[in-house]
């Protein structure tokens, strides 16, 4: 459980170091996928007698946040991430103009 907890925020800063949209949004998925570890290894935990609910109810409401969180980051990293590919297709249409003017 630990290992998943920790696995959140170390994948939104790996996205974050390698510096581009795509990578930041692959991270956060990723990172979204850990939450959901740590929420199956939390209600494996109560099922099986190792914690009580009431043990587990803030745990449930910091996961829930740091949901929400995740899902917050991923609509600007989309949105970096579209700018990014229109940019692109700007730069190849430009260029198939340029290479026709100077041909």
């Amino acid at each position: 459980m630990q290992r998943s907890a920790v696995s959140i925020p170390s994948n939104i800063a790996e996205g974050q170091a390698r510096g581009t949209a795509r990578f930041g949004l692959h991270f956060i998925r990723i990172a979204i996928g850990s939450a959901a570890d740590v929420d199956t290894q939390l209600e494996l935990a109560r099922r099986l007698g190792f914690v009580t609910a009431d043990a587990t109810r803030e745990l449930n409401a910091q996961l829930e946040r740091v949901r929400q969180m995740l899902y917050g980051m991923r609509p600007e990293h989309e949105r970096r991430l579209a700018s990014a590919g229109t940019t692109i297709a700007s730069l190849l249409v430009f260029g198939l103009t340029a290479m026709r003017l100077f041909s």
